[in-house]
């Protein structure tokens, strides 16, 4: 699934996508918060900002 980031900066949107077993790539706005997720969906550590990982490492791609 493809949306752009009036989807994407929503949370339960994606959610809801990757309970559905879906695939996706979204637009995210670079103050929108994520958190890392294990491999059983469940966080790790603290939410961070998407603007603050692009500037860390260059660029950033989310998709689940």
């Amino acid at each position: 699934m493809l949306a752009d980031s009036a989807y994407g900066d929503n949370s339960e949107f994606r959610r809801r996508v990757r309970c559905e077993g879906l695939g996706y790539a979204v637009g995210l706005h670079r103050t929108t918060t994520v958190w890392r997720l294990d491999l059983l969906g469940r966080r790790i550590g603290d939410p961070v900002a998407v603007g603050d990982l692009a500037d860390a490492i260059g660029e950033v791609a989310f998709g689940g």
